[in-house]
């Protein structure tokens, strides 16, 4: 077990080890999209909750992704994720590699019609 920077204590290497699978799995499809620029959030020590670790503007519209295969939202998260959607963006929390596949067909039927 290693220590996580929450207050409420440990998580595993090995759901780590899955985070960071599905969020590099989800970096790569979206780089394949035309018109979509990825960037990956590393670290934000500014915020007491953890920033979605992928932002991306597809075809001038701005969509950020959490990735929690795991450990459930925390509901500062969820707040983080409406104040980013009030503002005009899209948000999903990914869970597993099927869970962005669907999201990702919406987006190129939804999106690429602009």
């Amino acid at each position: 077990m290693i220590e996580d920077r929450r207050k409420n204590g440990f998580v595993c290497k090995e759901s780590i080890r899955i985070k960071k699978a599905l969020t590099r799995r989800v970096v790569e499809e979206l780089k394949g999209l035309p018109r979509c620029f990825v960037f990956e959030v590393k670290e934000v020590e500014e915020y007491k909750v953890r920033f979605p670790e992928i932002i991306c503007c597809y075809y001038g519209k701005f969509i950020v992704f959490k990735i929690k295969p795991v450990n459930r939202v925390t509901d500062r998260e969820i707040e983080l994720l409406e104040d980013m959607e009030y503002c005009g963006s899209r948000s999903y929390i990914i869970r597993h590699i099927d869970d962005f596949v669907v999201i990702l067909d919406k987006m190129k039927v939804e999106l690429s019609n602009f």
